[in-house]
């Protein structure tokens, strides 16, 4: 159905509620305007006949007062008017109703709701942020307007109030927040990262668990922290709690390590933990680079090109044939050879939502284009 349709499908039932209407005010002996009511009626219907239903609007909204028997009527003309993108008149239709002194409470909660909806459409957050706290004690509109302050506070990266309200939503049974909730005190901990507040931020990501016991990303947050402050053991067995959970993100694991590479651990454990990647999953490019380096960092070069190239036979790799010619510099010619293929080959670490297929080369929690959170995986291992 066409919005003309439906439009016009809406209108049928004003028109003749206004025509209702007219024929009781003249019953009611308020025959002075009468006349002039009955015009206007059939005015309205020759506009909607002519297919101007913006001007059958106009009419009809006009001879009609907001009352008890007619509140939804113009609560459905308001809504019409904002899916037509005509938000400020929605906003005009709503304030005039939520003014009207004689509305029911729970007409006032439609009319409070569909106002904060127009002014949320509208951009207006401070405004409809004020509103739908009004509706949070509201039996009937508690659960929507929960999921609009999140959805507002999100847009404003408030993850504090996000966290607060998600919380409110969850304790009112809603089960599917958990995921987002988890993901809401990792964006929290974050803020808290850039503002050198470690302490909350681990607070934050700690409580995250608590949310959603396989979040692998407040895991690999605490290990980084870890590692950040020297916590070796702490950080090496974060990554393992995490590479127990999901082995689809060793490429990160490794990212990780190789982020604190500042940090000075020991070579034992970190070939115990990249052993342990490979044993989970043999054809890991990020794992056998890892390993070959370790191996070159111990002066055992020729264990790790031996390495490489046993990984190239049983996995072809273009990252691993890159990291074999790298580590052979004997003449200047196979360095020409790595700076060609490092610009011409695309990168194999891409990760890909499972939700809408959206491809990007680093690590999204949140997709940009589903908006959904936590469902994008290294693509390889999808």
């Amino acid at each position: 159905m066409g919005i003309a349709e439906f439009i016009l499908i809406l209108l049928l039932p004003l028109a003749a509620l206004t025509g209702w209407y007219c024929a009781s005010k003249c019953y009611k002996g308020k025959n002075s305007c009468a006349g002039k009511s009955v015009d206007n009626y059939f005015r309205g219907l020759n506009f909607l006949l002519q297919d101007q239903p913006d001007k059958a609007i106009e009419v009809f909204v006009k001879m009609v007062e907001i009352d008890s028997d007619t509140v939804e009527t113009h609560l459905a003309l308001g809504s019409l008017f904002r899916q037509r993108g005509e938000v400020d008149r929605a906003i005009r239709i709503h304030q005039n109703i939520i003014a009207r002194p004689t509305l029911s409470k729970q007409q006032n909660s439609n009319a409070v709701f569909e106002l904060a909806t127009d002014f949320l459409k509208a951009g207006f957050f401070d405004r409809a942020e004020q509103l739908y706290l009004q509706l949070v004690g509201d039996k009937c509109f508690s659960k929507q307007a929960l999921n609009k302050l999140i959805y507002i506070y999100q847009q404003g990266k408030e993850w504090g109030k996000a966290v607060d309200y998600s919380i409110k939503l969850l304790k009112s049974g809603e089960q599917s927040i958990v995921l987002n909730l988890s993901n809401y005190l990792c964006e929290q901990a974050e803020q808290f990262e850039k503002k050198g507040e470690l302490r909350q931020a681990r607070s934050a990501l700690l409580k995250s668990l608590e949310y959603d016991s396989k979040s692998i990303r407040a895991e690999v947050r605490l290990a980084s922290i870890a590692l950040g402050m020297g916590k070796v053991k702490e950080g090496i067995k974060r990554l393992e709690a995490a590479l127990a959970k999901d082995s689809d993100f060793i490429s990160l694991y490794i990212q990780i390590i190789e982020n604190n590479s500042s940090v000075q651990i020991p070579n034992e454990i970190l070939q115990d933990f990249v052993n342990r990647c490979l044993e989970i999953d043999p054809a890991n490019s990020s794992a056998a680079i890892k390993m070959a380096n370790l191996l070159v960092s111990v002066g055992d070069s020729a264990g790790a090109k031996h390495f490489l190239i046993g990984f190239l036979e049983q996995t072809p790799s273009v990252s691993i044939l890159l990291e074999l010619l790298r580590q052979d510099d004997s003449n200047g010619v196979e360095v020409d050879i790595v700076s060609l293929l490092d610009r011409s080959v695309p990168s194999e670490s891409s990760f890909l939502c499972v939700k809408c297929g959206y491809q990007t080369s680093h690590i999204e929690w949140k997709c940009p284009s589903c908006q959904n959170w936590s469902c994008i995986k290294p693509s390889n291992n999808i």
